[in-house]
């Protein structure tokens, strides 16, 4: 009886901590050495933010055009706790690749990307190789007219979602599972308009909208 009153005291002093989740900001007109944590402090750099997101943050983008990459070089989320970065407005904010950059490359895993615009990449516009991930009311737009290039390039990655979605513009392909497992595309329009392939070699040379390839068990519903 005594340990078990010790037990039940020791668990009402000491509690278990829970990490609190914090919200970030990140604007076309912030900067490095504010705070990040209202709009008024801003941020500059997705690189200012990797170093500080943690699982459960979010973060969110201002309005404007970025010209710099996302991409998470930092820790994964979680299945409680993904990390999320979403645009204040939904397609007010464009990540442009200026034909030199990856606009989005999410190579880690639990995050959660929603609302954003993203165009001009020097490969792919969005380039996937982490798993469960989601990417909510996003689009995307020109990919590489001449490498073996997509819009939204889902590889060797599996359990990620990327729902009511836009692919348009160029490149060879403008949504690509390649060697993925258990994804979701759902409710993403595509138009394909153009692909010239003048540095790709293959006698398979054609453009198209969506091509699942060497892949198993992924879902494609209402696109």
């Amino acid at each position: 009886m005594g340990a078990l009153l010790l037990f039940a005291f020791s668990c009402f002093v000491f509690p278990v901590a829970v990490a609190q989740a914090t919200t970030y900001y990140l604007g076309p007109d912030g900067s490095d050495a504010q705070s990040g944590l209202s709009t008024d402090e801003a941020w500059a750099s997705f690189g200012q933010a990797w170093s500080y997101l943690q699982p459960g943050d979010t973060l969110i983008l201002l309005d404007g055009v970025y010209a710099q990459s996302l991409a998470p070089d930092g820790l994964s989320g979680t299945p409680e706790a993904p990390i999320t970065i979403r645009a204040q407005h939904d397609g007010m904010v464009t990540i442009d690749g200026q034909g030199v950059d990856i606009p989005v490359y999410l190579y880690r895993d639990y995050y959660t990307i929603e609302g954003i615009v993203a165009r001009n990449g020097n490969h792919a516009v969005y380039f996937i190789s982490g798993s469960h991930n989601t990417l909510r009311r996003v689009s995307g737009y020109d990919a590489n007219p001449d490498d073996n290039s997509d819009v939204f390039a889902i590889f060797d990655s599996h359990n990620n979602l990327l729902e009511d979605c836009i692919a348009a513009g160029s490149g060879r392909k403008m949504v690509m599972i390649y060697r993925g497992g258990h994804n979701t595309i759902r409710r993403c329009f595509a138009d394909w308009r153009s692909w010239e392939g003048r540095t790709w070699c293959d006698d398979w040379p054609w453009g198209d909208n969506l091509q699942v390839y060497n892949s198993d068990y992924n879902i494609i519903e209402n696109s």
